[in-house]
């Protein structure tokens, strides 16, 4: 799900027969409930709501997500077969690693 920019989880509890989630990529804590996906869509949307109104009483800037830099540690023979790909195809690495994520995390 996603709401104002933020991406939340559908989960299932079947020992407590309740749909759940967590909205993703930030430090905070924000979790949501409902019996059905309209419920639980209303409650992430309010949850979120709920925090920007919390950031604002408390002078808090909220939180936002996936804005951080993320270091990779390849292996140098993938350094070196990384950075000859990338030139071959006349592109930048950050280009290639992006396509290969794509790639990796859409199917």
């Amino acid at each position: 799900m996603s709401y104002r920019g933020y991406q939340g989880t559908v989960e299932f509890s079947l020992e407590d027969n309740v749909l759940y989630g967590q909205v993703l990529g930030i430090r905070s804590l924000l979790s949501y409930e409902g019996n059905t996906l309209q419920e639980l869509k209303d409650d992430f949307e309010d949850t979120i709501d709920d925090y920007f109104e919390c950031c604002k009483n408390h002078n808090m800037t909220p939180e936002k997500p996936y804005k951080q830099n993320i270091v990779i540690n390849l292996e140098p023979d993938l350094q070196e077969k990384l950075y000859l790909y990338s030139e071959l195809r006349d592109e930048d690495i950050s280009d290639s690693i992006n396509r290969a994520i794509r790639n990796l995390v859409d199917k």
